[in-house]
């Protein structure tokens, strides 16, 4: 039964919509959860640059947002 049948919800589900959220956790846990092959390509998407992956994944997640 739904309660609330004309209630949207949405969930941010790609890098700009949780950008625009301003949800900064939500920032992290998709970069962290992002296979490297996806990484760049996600965050290109997004309008933001990255670092090369040799800085490892924890350096290029600080990367992304320190340009936020």
């Amino acid at each position: 039964m739904d309660l609330f049948p004309d209630f949207e919800t949405t969930i941010p589900r790609t890098l700009s919509e949780l950008i625009e959220a301003k949800d900064k956790k939500g920032i992290v846990d998709l970069l962290r959860t992002l296979r490297s092959d996806q990484f760049d390509e996600t965050v290109w998407e997004a309008g933001l640059s990255t670092i090369g992956h040799h800085h490892g994944k924890p350096a290029m997640i600080d990367h992304v947002m320190r340009q936020l």
